[in-house]
């Protein structure tokens, strides 16, 4: 093999092919990962009540007495022990949900949401 041979074989590339492979594989693969992480949680419906009932729960080891028309989840207002709560009540007057001012609590406008 002649030293014309073996120059044909040598093919030369851009030294900026691995590094940018490099960085496009780290982009990707945070993005997916900051993807999936930050992507919001299933959340159950939130199912208003008209009744008013006291409902006695607790939440991380604190005690309360809320009416059930503040509570937004069916299953917070059952009772008993809770890891956070939703509550929800018209602004400026704080009323809780009722059936004739369920129209107001459709949107977000006038409805300050507080979690516990």
């Amino acid at each position: 093999m002649s030293n014309a041979e073996q120059r044909d074989d040598i093919h030369q590339h851009s030294g900026w092919w691995l590094p940018l492979a490099f960085a496009f594989a780290i982009l990707l693969l945070s993005s997916l990962f900051l993807g999936w992480y930050l992507r919001p949680g299933p959340r159950a419906p939130a199912a208003p009540t008209g009744q008013s009932n006291i409902v006695h729960l607790t939440v991380r080891g604190a005690a309360f007495a809320i009416p059930a028309n503040y509570i937004e989840s069916a299953a917070a207002r059952a009772g008993g022990d809770q890891d956070s709560l939703a509550l929800a009540a018209l602004f400026p007057s704080y009323r809780g949900y009722s059936d004739s001012e369920a129209k107001l609590f459709q949107g977000n406008a006038r409805i300050p949401r507080s979690s516990i």
